[in-house]
């Protein structure tokens, strides 16, 4: 259902941008002037926007080509900008004729071809963003003083029209875009397939673009016409490839978090072999990580039977140096009386690709060890070679007797390790042979409920899971092969739902015949868990940053539409708007970065000597406007001697973020009181350490009592506070950096007369 609902909502947006650009198209039958401006508006809005994007997301990007991109545009946009108050008509440029606006437009051309070049070659390498940012800056402010000193060359020729530079440079302009495409292909892996093609079409169109302005001899005529079409559906592309697209899947340092997590659940298949081997020798048909055992690596040459590689261990295991047994053949070692056998064991290994075999070694001091050899065929520089990890498990062996006689005894040790352990018949019911006791921990149902009933395990599961893992389990024993299946458990007693993981390899006799599949089940609740939280996080994030720029493309449509009807408020509303809404964009996406900072723990904090006092009164005397736009009054009661230890820019981001809450939801001409009780003992310090509260209290709207329990919560907002301007994301950011400083947030408020919001920062000295 979430697929076919994304693939309406691209629907609706690719109908609203065909109406869009149609009408656009339309206003260039009632005056060009309007429909070039609106096409060049349109790019102009969309670089800008990248810029903002990648400018705040710079230090969280690996990508160097989306870097580059992102800071090249804002000056692509600024040529493109003067391009479209150069034309003629325009009368602001007085003296100049055409050939200025085609001056500015093949300089941005040749800006944004040669930007895509050198992002798709650079894709790989780390860039310095300042020195980047330094040299478009100066090739800018170069190449726009050139043009208006009658330096650069000759564009357009009023009576002639286009200049053979102009034309020439067309065609280069597309030759790089050419190689661009090319060189992109090269490194496709390194992009999302969907963002990949769309930036190749959005080049395309780019391309054609360049060639349809080869032909116009009038800056008014068709061929410039389509030109612009061109573009701007080329640009359009790049906001649904980078903008768009890119964002419905933030900052992929959040992912990278969940796939860390995963590789600790996940159960090595390496040592899911040390337990089956531990567990066959032993006949007791179970698994365990009773014991860890260190390996010896080599790689052997099958014809001169010598290690040509080795670790350390391998040497620390025989008591030998590296030097002597760098010389030394298999045969100087191996205890083994006949040679052959360790030719049958090479040949075995050739033969089936992979062999594991236990042996027995004699060390340096005449002590003989048992090995335990994993070995496989590798190649190496055109030939084939063998690669043996041998293990010491003497003492293993000595173990094994106590097992035997201890079974019960080792039963209730394996309980302590974290996973469940099981053995089981490889029949259709997989009837249960052994079960390791932290089952019932995840259950209620002891093991030896499971050994009299074979359909126990299957009652366990969720209804929801029963049929699609019974298939699958019974899909893998009909095959022989190894099994790796996921499912929900109810337990018994508490109805809670456990999310399990459960790997099952098969065990083979001499004869390559199954007698039964040892497993483990892994606990991944927590994974489940911090998925789900992630998805909901990430759909609420694609819903949040898509707002503004909806109401972008709105007011486009709107100025499209009601072009001659607009009157200067209304035009000043909308420019109003605009600015709201990408000032919105821009902070949801730094109190975005903020917070996936806090959540990765990279957050640390400058622990400084600070006056809340000083603090507070920088940020009032920067909100004084905003303040006397309602009239709003301030009560300031905090002692000038409160000195407190912290970071300064994080509580000042704090303070902030209070007083700019309390303005916003202030009536007009109310009062906003702030205070700090010094050595507070009250009922917001429970621990009864020594520190200061503060309070914020305001007169306004107040928090109706069914909110207040979520005014913490991560993009939170009531719905009687939907016309103000904010990101749901400003006290949870306040929570979360009151709480790096050791100290708490609480609320309080009646509805409809007002709140108060109380910190308490505990005298924390860091020395």
């Amino acid at each position: 259902m979430s697929n076919q609902l994304k693939k309406k909502k691209n629907y609706i947006e690719y109908y609203i941008f065909a109406l869009i650009l149609f009408f656009t198209y339309l206003t260039s039958f009632y005056n060009y002037l309007l429909f070039h401006t609106l096409a060049e508006l349109f790019s102009i809005i969309i670089g800008v926007s990248i810029f903002i994007i990648f400018w705040n997301s710079k230090n969280y990007i690996d990508n160097s080509f989306f870097l580059i991109i992102g800071i090249s545009f804002v000056f692509i946009g600024f040529i493109d900008l003067i391009h479209s108050l150069a034309y003629t008509d325009m009368n602001i440029f007085i003296g100049y004729d055409t050939n200025l606006p085609a001056q500015l437009w093949i300089t941005a051309r040749y800006l944004q071809s040669i930007s895509f070049l050198v992002a798709s070659l650079i894709v790989k390498k780390k860039v310095n963003v300042k020195k980047f940012l330094i040299g478009y800056s100066l090739f800018t402010a170069l190449v726009i003083i050139l043009i208006f000193l009658r330096l650069y060359p000759d564009c357009f020729i009023e009576g002639s029209g286009l200049t053979d530079f102009k034309i020439i440079s067309e065609y280069i302009i597309d030759i790089i875009l050419g190689i661009t495409i090319y060189v992109m292909f090269r490194n496709r892996l390194l992009f999302e397939k969907k963002i990949f093609n769309i930036l190749t079409f959005s080049i395309i169109l780019t391309m054609a673009s360049e060639l349809a302005f080869t032909f116009y001899t009038d800056p008014f005529g068709l061929p410039n016409l389509i030109g612009h079409l061109f573009k701007v559906v080329a640009f359009y592309l790049l906001y649904k490839a980078i903008i768009n697209i890119g964002l419905e899947n933030p900052i992929g340092l959040i992912f990278r978090r969940l796939k860390e997590s995963e590789k600790q659940l996940r159960f090595k298949t390496k040592d899911l072999e040390q337990i089956n081997v531990f567990l066959q020798e032993a006949e007791l048909r179970y698994r365990t990580t009773f014991e860890q055992f260190p390996d010896g690596i080599m790689i052997i040459d099958p014809e001169r039977l010598k290690a040509i590689e080795f670790n350390d261990f391998m040497c620390e295991l025989l008591g030998y140096s590296r030097k002597k047994f760098a010389t030394m053949k298999i045969n100087d070692y191996e205890a083994i009386e006949d040679e052959k056998i360790t030719k049958s064991h090479i040949q075995r290994v050739f033969r089936y690709g992979r062999d594991d075999f236990e042996t027995k070694f004699r060390t340096k001091h005449g002590d003989i060890k048992d090995i335990y050899v994993s070995a496989k065929v590798i190649k190496l520089g055109g030939g084939k070679y063998i690669q043996s990890i041998c293990r010491d498990i003497t003492e293993s062996k000595k173990i094994q007797q106590q097992i035997e006689e201890e079974r019960e005894k080792y039963s209730d040790l394996i309980t302590n390790i974290p996973n469940v352990v099981y053995s089981i018949l490889p029949n259709e019911t997989g009837t249960i042979i052994f079960l390791s006791k932290r089952w019932k921990e995840w259950t209620g149902i002891h093991p030896e409920e499971h050994y009299k009933d074979p359909d126990a395990w299957l009652k366990t599961l969720h209804p929801d899971d029963r049929d699609q893992t019974k298939n699958k389990f019974n899909e893998a024993i009909g095959q022989k092969k190894a099994y790796d299946l996921e499912y929900r458990v109810i337990h018994r007693d508490t109805d809670e739902i456990f999310y399990l993981r459960d790997q099952g390899v098969p065990i083979v006799d001499s004869t390559d015949k199954i007698i039964r599949y040892d497993g483990i089940i892994s606990n991944i609740t927590e994974r489940k868990k911090a998925e789900e939280k992630l998805e909901q996080f990430v759909s609420t994030v694609s819903h949040e940053l898509k707002n503004p720029i909806a109401v972008l493309l709105m007011s486009l449509n709107y100025v499209t539409k009601h072009r001659e009807e607009i009157t200067t408020e209304q035009e000043n509303k909308l420019r109003d708007g605009i600015m709201r809404n990408v000032n919105l964009l821009n902070e949801l996406v730094n109190d975005l970065l903020t917070l996936s900072r806090m959540d990765e723990k990279k957050m640390i904090l400058d622990w400084k000597k600070y006056s809340p006092l000083e603090i507070i009164n920088d940020n009032l005397n920067l909100m004084e406007p905003n303040l006397k736009s309602i009239n709003i009054s301030i009560d300031l009661d905090i002692n000038e001697d409160i000195i407190l230890y912290g970071d300064i820019a994080r509580i000042n981001q704090i303070f902030r973020i209070l007083i700019d809450n309390a303005w916003k939801y202030s009536k007009v001409g109310s009062n906003i009181t702030i205070k700090a009780i010094d050595h507070y003992s009250g009922k917001y310090n429970s621990e009864g350490i020594d520190g200061t509260l503060f309070q914020f209290i305001d007169s306004g709207i107040g928090i109706h009592p069914k909110d207040l329990p979520f005014v913490f919560d991560r993009f939170f907002r009531a719905s009687t506070v939907s016309q103000i301007p904010g990101t749901g994301l400003g006290l949870t950011i306040a929570k979360e950096l009151i709480e790096l400083h050791r100290g708490k947030i609480f609320v309080e408020s009646e509805y409809g007369k007002g709140t108060t919001f109380l910190v308490f920062l505990p005298k924390v000295q860091i020395k």
